[in-house]
C-alpha cells in the first residue's frame, strides 16, 4: 500500500473509531461526548502524562493502532464512567476507559466490516510506547462546557 493509501485508510479508521468511541463514552459517562478527526494536532493543548492503549486488529484489517490520552482527561472521563466525583488520576480511571474503548470496538467492527470484511479487535493498556515512524491522526474530544481534549491515534507501518 502506498503512503497516500495508508493515510487515507488511517483517516477512515479514525473517523469510524471517533464515532464508535463517542457513542460508547456518551452511554458510559451519561453525558454527550463528541469526537472529531482533526487535520493537524494542536500539541499545545496536551497536558499531563500520556496514557496509552493498544488496539489490535485481526481479520480483513491487520495491525495496531495506539490511542494516546492524557492523565487529566482520563481522570475526568474515568470519574464520569465510574459515577464518581472528579478526582486526580488513578489507575482505575484508565481501566474504566479501556473497558469503554473495548465496548466501542463493536460499533467500529460493524462500521468497517461493510467495506473491509470481518474484523476483530483487542484493546489493552500499555506503557512506554515508542513512536518511531508511526502515522499520527489527531482527534479532539469535547463534552459539556469543557474545552476540547486532544487525543492521538498512532498507526504502525
Amino acid at each position: 500500500m502506498d503512503n497516500q493509501s495508508t493515510k487515507q485508510t488511517a483517516r477512515v479508521f479514525a473517523g469510524a473509531f471517533a464515532t464508535s468511541l463517542a457513542e460508547a463514552l456518551t452511554q458510559a459517562a451519561g453525558t454527550p461526548v463528541h469526537l472529531k478527526v482533526l487535520d493537524n494536532p494542536d500539541l499545545g493543548t496536551r497536558h499531563g502524562q500520556p496514557v496509552h492503549f493498544r488496539q489490535t486488529a485481526d481479520g480483513a484489517l491487520h495491525g495496531e493502532c495506539y490511542i494516546e490520552f492524557y492523565q487529566p482527561q482520563v481522570a475526568e472521563l474515568g470519574s464520569k464512567i465510574l459515577g464518581q466525583p472528579a478526582a486526580a488520576f488513578r489507575e482505575d480511571h484508565s481501566e474504566a476507559l479501556a473497558e469503554v474503548i473495548s465496548t466501542a470496538t463493536a460499533g467500529l467492527t460493524a462500521s468497517l466490516s461493510v467495506e473491509y470484511g470481518e474484523i476483530t479487535f483487542n484493546v489493552e493498556r500499555i506503557a512506554d510506547l515508542a513512536f518511531g515512524g508511526m502515522l499520527v491522526v489527531p482527534l479532539a474530544a469535547s463534552m459539556e462546557e469543557q474545552p476540547e481534549m486532544p487525543l492521538l491515534l498512532y498507526f504502525d507501518g
